[in-house]
């Protein structure tokens, strides 16, 4: 529907978001057009200043209403050639607000109805940025050419049988009728922000939101600002990813602190559309500032303001989301864009940001750090989804990375997965968590495939939930299919030390060795101290025949990850392997000595004795792992260090009791 609103010789329509005088468009900015929307929703009434101010910038703005008010009048104004003395359109109601008092026609265009074209929004001009002349821009490793070329190509197709229908609705429908409905409809919908252009890109967008620049001057709320980003990207994610792929902020993040140009940065992440914005707070008062930047010509075609106070900070990213989608003309998918629900209480916001922040830091004081603020966020709201799914994720991980007992962090990771999930099960972190629980903890393969897949169902953009998805696979001995999965993560990731480290071991695992040190060689350019590369460059060269090798690999590891037990392990297994016996024993004691104050994980022990050849003390520490419900006995299924054991039928037994599903 086209609805517009006709008064002198000025149109307004809706469904365009435009103004026309006499059929050319008139150039007015977006916050005068709402407001002179808002006076044509009230005509004949006194619309206050207060309500103008509530509906343009949020009942909590701490701008400047006064002036921000004044300018908004006076460029509507403008934009109608009425007069201040003599009004033919908006009248001043002196002390108290505004009137529209012209006389208009409100119309639909019956030619258009059933027929879902859009004109183009409103948008500051593009300009060139003053940036120097760009330096050749590096190969774009991780860019699709074509995705540029289509990035150009910004078309409404229109249905084949749109006369036909258009048809159907004059004969059923009276002229009154339709103009009625269509209108309530219609600004009903404007309210919501769901009339948006339509986009029909033959290959998606590649969007890339940089990290927004604190500019409180306290570094303490550095974690405001990388949660902001954070949440924004996941906003983004969900609004079209037919149409439009986000990079993840584990590969953004390098550009924190940025010296090189848009072009650059875009050729480097293969992005269309580069996203820079920065963020103020002072209390519960804040401004975040925003610009979309074109990567081709490197030109802003839009920037924005946003000031917010209280609860509404919390809001902001949503709103990012649909004005960003808007300027790149990518059609949201209805309802989407809400699902996350992030909490409207800002006591709880706060420490989930907070969670967030220590969680991503995978050490063990940094993630019972996250615990903390997570079991925060949700005593200030017990209703947070969101929260317990970064919970679950947190009590999950702290047995993988930091050698805790899997069993009491068990029982509190299904809970607290299981709580997000019934809380809101259409969140893709929340599916995302609980098939994390249900593949390291409880065994459940089956359970955990149907939730990762349905977590990238709901976000095609979740580059963990393809990371954990491509575990599974690879663990599953469906090694073709790991690939693929991790391949999908790595375009959304590209600068992940862990999704480059997960593309090495599935690599790894399916016997492709020098594919495999090509992707770990890519960790290690991002992150050379990173533990997991190295514990997984060790077992390439363990399985290479370059045992001296592998022992520094594992050194290093067990140095960069402060004592990870498996890279002690994995260091005696080769040790042993390679004849040096008496050294391997040492190690397995020890790790049996330190048991005794910690938990030490039975497969390490296990893995040593595997080593040596004792194949009795490698079953029997199975076993205890298999009690233990260690995390390490997910790996049983395919690590090659197990190779000597499968044909076992006490092995194959073990296997079947902990559920573990292998492909055909």
């Amino acid at each position: 529907m086209a609805t517009t609103f006709k008064f002198g010789d000025l149109e307004l329509d809706l469904a365009a978001y435009e103004l026309r005088r006499m059929g050319r468009r008139v150039k007015i900015e977006r916050i005068p057009m709402d407001l002179l929307i808002l006076l044509l929703e009230r005509r004949g009434d006194l619309v206050t200043r207060e309500e103008i101010v509530e509906r343009l910038w949020g009942k909590e703005s701490f701008l400047d209403a006064e002036n921000g008010v004044n300018t908004a009048v006076r460029k509507v104004r403008q934009a109608l050639k009425d007069s201040t003395t003599r009004p033919v359109f908006i009248q001043t109601v002196s002390g108290k607000g505004y009137r529209f008092c012209g006389p208009i026609v409100p119309s639909l265009s019956l030619e258009a109805v059933g027929r879902p074209s859009f004109g183009p929004e409103p948008s500051i001009q593009p300009r060139i940025l003053p940036d120097p002349a760009p330096d050749p821009a590096p190969p774009a490793t991780f860019a699709n050419d074509r995705r540029r070329a289509a990035a150009e190509q910004v078309a409404v197709a229109l249905p084949a049988d749109q006369e036909r229908r258009g048809a159907i609705w004059r004969r059923k429908l009276t002229i009154t009728a339709i103009a009625a409905a269509g209108s309530l409809l219609l600004l009903a919908i404007y309210k919501s922000g769901s009339f948006l252009p339509k986009s029909h890109l033959s290959t998606p967008v590649t969007l890339a939101l940089l990290p927004f620049e604190n500019l409180t001057g306290d570094a303490n709320q550095e974690y405001f600002a990388d949660g902001l980003t954070e949440e924004t990207i996941a906003v983004l994610g969900k609004v079209n990813p037919d149409r439009m792929i986000v990079i993840a902020r584990t590969s953004t993040v390098a550009y924190k602190r940025r010296t090189k140009t848009a072009s650059q940065i875009g050729s480097e992440l293969g992005a269309d559309y580069l996203i820079e914005g920065s963020v103020r707070r002072e209390g519960e008062r804040v401004r975040v500032t925003v610009k979309l930047i074109r990567v081709r010509d490197q030109s802003r075609i839009w920037s924005e303001n946003y000031d917010r106070f209280g609860s509404g900070v919390i809001q902001i990213q949503d709103e990012l989301g649909n004005a960003i989608a808007r300027q790149i003309q990518v059609e949201l998918l209805a309802g989407d864009t809400n699902q996350r629900k992030q909490t409207r209480i800002l006591d709880a916001y706060d420490p989930y940001l907070l969670g967030r922040h220590f969680w991503s830091q995978l050490t063990p004081s940094a993630i019972s750090k996250s615990i903390e603020y997570y079991q925060t966020a949700i005593a200030k709201d017990p209703s947070y989804a969101l929260a317990f799914a970064g919970l679950a994720d947190a009590y999950t991980i702290l047995p993988i990375t930091s050698d805790v007992r899997p069993r009491e962090m068990w029982p509190l990771a299904r809970n607290a997965a299981s709580e997000a999930i019934r809380l809101n099960g259409s969140l893709t972190e929340a599916q995302a968590a609980g098939g994390d629980v249900d593949f390291w903890l409880e065994w459940d393969w089956g359970r955990s495939a149907e939730r990762l897949r349905r977590a990238i169902q709901l976000n095609p953009n979740n580059a963990l939930a393809h990371g954990r998805y491509a575990q599974l696979l690879s663990n599953s001995g469906r090694h073709t299919e790991a690939v693929a999965e991790i391949t999908k993560a790595h375009q959304l990731d590209p600068f992940s030390p862990i999704t480059n480290t997960l593309a090495g071991q599935f690599l790894l695992y399916s016997g492709r060795y020098p594919e495999a040190i090509a992707a770990l060689d890519k960790a290690f350019a991002i992150d050379s101290g990173f533990w997991v590369a190295h514990l997984t460059m060790g077992a390439i060269y363990e399985r290479t025949g370059k045992p001296e090798a592998a022992i520094q690999s594992f050194e290093k590891a067990y140095s960069n990850s402060s004592g990870n037990l498996q890279a002690l392990a994995a260091k005696g297994y080769v040790l042993a392997r390679s004849g040096r016996r008496a050294q391997a024993e040492q190690i397995a004691h020890g790790l049996m000595e330190t048991g005794k104050s910690r938990f030490v994980p039975p497969t390490d022990i296990a893995l040593v004795y595997a080593g040596l050849g004792d194949r009795e003390s490698v079953l029997q520490w199975l076993e205890k792992g298999y009690e233990a419900r260690d995390v390490h006995m997910v790996f049983l299924t395919i690590d090659p260090m197990w190779d000597d054991f499968r044909s076992d039928p006490r092995f194959q037994g073990l296997l079947q009791r902990c559920r573990f599903v292998l492909a055909q």
